[in-house]
């Protein structure tokens, strides 16, 4: 049901400023870089770009210009420090550093960044390599690649340098030449945390959930007070259903960085599969107020207000999503689907419409479109909505099932029963595929098969009523009224005030001539519906079918009392006085 972000980082370890100058050079350039610093501060301030372009050729030593480009990497302006990097390479082709810090910033000018270190030695990026890359990200990672390969080169025993360029290669979606690359930052340095939880989000984007949570155990063994590594732990337990380890972890997380936004938002998830919705509520809550553009935040707190069936709150939630992400499909879906319950079909259509609109494969809104227009009765558009959604994904069994109920409500039933058995075809379980399928054969007077269906429906469900009450009426139908007797019975053992049944079961007994058992069921329901003319008129039925003709002259009497429209009791009336007189 949700999105996770992974977290991972491109670290240094080295020192971020050459070390091979005297101190009294050092000194110089540490007093140039804080003039720069300050005339940058101004000049960006008062938006004087030029003044800061002709700051910038008139730079000098390399080391300024590597402390320069950390200070603009830190405050997020890759474009200035790439260009101070790679003047830095000019003057220094052999500092492995520079191209190191250079990679780095190419990488993190097109990658979704979440943090930034001081002194720029880390930047922490979410990890997303399954999504579809753009011609200028891809070129970036190339280049960062490139970096990193030439600072291997130069320093083969640089840990960091094989672990930024796996993450670049993660980024790319090569994954398996990230994991060469992370194996061996490792070893060269087998303490490397950063290296074992990067290693780890790259085997989760393989598939390999053991592989990544001991790479994230090791990393929290290396580094206790890493934050990433519980987080990213905490989503595989996710995954796992292993909800109580999962809230374990992000609360460790938490703990180490009270500011991390994301681990309050899985934490609510967690809480949110556990149906603890209070708890998710107040877990995205938090998120929310930590970072208030968080879109998923908002649609994740949509959700659980959903769950607990507080559907003006779930929508004002989801349109918040909408707002900060207009193209924000699933929470058009999802506000759709408030809308639905609430019943308001013609804000749910709009809904749908517009994330199909955004999303022409998304199978699930033409299915949730075609639910809200079979409950307009739009039987027609509902079931080209469903078949749009089989196209779209043809192992769709409640599409099927949905369809089934468009052509059954439009009394088709050959087509119903072929879709509620693709229904049953690719879900065995499906209870309400088998009731509704006996039910189409029960309406085709099939009693056999519809006897069959209802069957294993109860199988899947032994506590539905209704399939009690349908296999007692085929077999009613067939005049088998033992077994429509024994049916009937189940449903008042699960409903004692079950009128139906008592009905059903009153006229069962009286067509096998046990009368004061019939009297005894419609006396029951006048108890629970002392209002009924119908029940009176049936047990009126009964006492004439006994002979008790007063009784039945009485209870005809008191039908029409109660519904002077109703002409049934009124013949019976006449006919059984008439059959006294004699």
């Amino acid at each position: 049901m949700k999105k996770r972000a992974f977290l991972f980082l491109a670290v240094a370890t080295v020192l971020l400023a050459v070390s091979c100058k005297a101190a009294a050079l050092k000194q110089t350039t540490q007093q140039t870089a804080e003039d720069y610093q300050a005339k940058e501060l101004e000049y960006s301030n008062n938006g004087d770009y030029d003044r800061l372009d002709d700051e910038q050729a008139m730079s000098g030593p390399a080391e300024t210009l590597l402390d320069r480009g950390i200070l603009f990497a830190t405050r997020g302006n890759f474009e200035l420090a790439i260009a101070d990097f790679s003047d830095v390479i000019k003057q220094n082709p052999h500092l492995s550093e520079a191209y190191i810090l250079r990679g780095r910033a190419l990488y993190a000018s097109v990658s979704d960044v979440i943090n930034i270190a001081e002194k720029f030695e880390r930047v922490g990026v979410h990890f997303q390599a399954s999504r579809q890359l753009r011609e200028s990200q891809t070129l970036a990672y190339d280049r960062a690649i490139a970096d990193f390969t030439e600072a291997i080169r130069l320093d083969e025993h640089n840990a960091v340098a094989y672990s930024d360029r796996g993450d670049a290669y993660s980024q790319k979606g090569d994954l398996d030449k990230a994991i060469a690359d992370y194996n061996q930052a490792i070893k060269l340095n087998p303490q490397y945390a950063w290296a074992y939880n990067d290693r780890g989000n790259a085997y989760h984007f393989k598939g390999d959930t053991d592989k990544a949570i001991e790479d994230y155990t090791q990393a929290i063994r290396h580094d206790p007070q890493f934050s990433y590594p519980y987080y990213n732990r905490g989503n595989k337990y996710l995954d796992r259903n292993d909800y109580d380890r999962a809230i374990a972890d992000f609360m460790q997380a938490i703990r180490l960085d009270p500011n991390y936004a994301n681990a309050y938002t899985s934490r609510g998830n967690a809480y949110y599969y556990k149906e603890s919705y209070d708890r998710a509520i107040a877990d995205y809550t938090q998120a929310i107020m930590l970072d208030p553009d968080d879109d998923y935040a908002y649609s994740s707190r949509g959700d659980a207000y959903y769950y607990k069936g507080d559907y003006d709150r779930a929508i004002a939630d989801f349109t918040q999503a909408i707002k900060l992400n207009p193209n924000y499909a699933e929470a058009y879906t999802k506000r759709g689907d408030a809308y639905y319950y609430k019943k308001d079909y013609d804000h749910a259509i709009a809904d749908f419409t517009q994330a199909i609109k955004l999303n022409p494969n998304y199978a699930y809104a033409y299915y949730s479109r075609g639910l809200a227009y079979r409950y307009k009765e739009d039987y027609d558009r509902a079931i080209a909505d469903y078949t749009q959604a089989i196209m779209l994904n043809s192992n769709y069994a409640d599409a099927y099932y949905s369809r089934g109920l468009a052509y059954h409500y439009k009394k088709d039933y050959d087509r119903a029963i072929a879709d509620y058995t693709q229904a049953i075809m690719l879900n065995s379980n499906y209870a309400d595929a088998y009731y509704n399928r006996g039910l189409a054969y029960h309406y085709k007077k099939d009693y056999d098969r519809a006897i069959a269906d209802y069957t294993q429906a109860i199988k899947l469900n032994p506590n539905d009523d209704y399939a009690y009450i349908n296999r007692g009426d085929a077999y009613y139908h067939k005049g088998d009224y033992d077994r429509a007797i024994s049916n009937y019975t189940q449903v008042i053992q699960l409903d004692p005030y079950d009128d139906y049944a008592y009905t059903k079961r009153g006229h069962a007994y009286n067509n096998k001539g046990d009368y004061d058992r019939a009297i005894a069921d419609f006396m029951q329901v006048i108890r629970n519906n002392p209002d009924s003319a119908r029940a009176y008129t049936n047990r009126g039925d009964a006492y004439y079918n006994k002979g008790d003709y007063d009784r039945a002259i009485a209870d005809f009497t008191q039908a029409i009392q109660l519904d002077p429209n109703y002409a049934y009791p009124r013949i019976k009336l006449v006919n059984t006085r008439r059959v006294k007189g004699r």
